[in-house]
């Protein structure tokens, strides 16, 4: 079998060390999205050419979207005294507010933020650049924090069962 990380005796989490690469992968996100954009490579490679207006819009409300779902994660967990960062004690199962919608909001709403900003520069860059940041919270990160809240809470299965890991 396989060891899962979990709480210790003084209940910290084991850090997963895998989990230090995440600036790595930001930044090469970033600077996927951002440099060939700045460069004015192939223009930018513009979403559209005609709809200029349509598509900022829907950049608008999603980035609005997206700040509210991670401000308001980020909010109720400072509440309820939960920690922000990886390897601390995690004390309850936060199942309401934006957390009823989706079991990861906070990432959702980094993701949807970086997607937002490709809308409104009107670039497949940017957009593009939000996928391998999505891919590799849902291949790495979340599949860690989701092995120590099933082992940390009776609640966990029954809360994977009802809320959507994304949206």
């Amino acid at each position: 079998p396989i060891e899962l990380p979990g709480p210790r005796e003084d209940g910290a989490i084991e850090q997963d060390p895998d989990l230090e690469e995440v600036p790595a992968v930001n930044l090469l996100c970033f600077l996927g999205g951002s440099i060939p954009w700045y460069c004015g490579i192939a223009g930018g490679l513009p979403l559209t050419t005609d709809r200029i207006p349509a598509v900022r819009a829907m950049g608008l409300v999603s980035l609005v979207a997206s700040i509210w779902m991670k401000s308001q994660a980020t909010n109720l967990f400072i509440k309820r005294g939960s920690p922000l960062s990886h390897g601390q004690e995690v004390p309850e199962l936060i199942t309401e507010g934006p957390y009823a919608i989706s079991r990861n909001p906070m990432y959702l709403g980094v993701v949807g933020t970086m997607f937002s900003f490709g809308l409104l520069m009107n670039t497949w860059w940017v957009v593009g650049a939000s996928a391998p940041l999505a891919a590799y919270m849902q291949f790495h990160v979340i599949p860690y924090e989701e092995r120590y809240l099933r082992k940390r809470f009776d609640t966990w299965p029954a809360y994977m069962e009802r809320v959507p890991r994304w949206i």
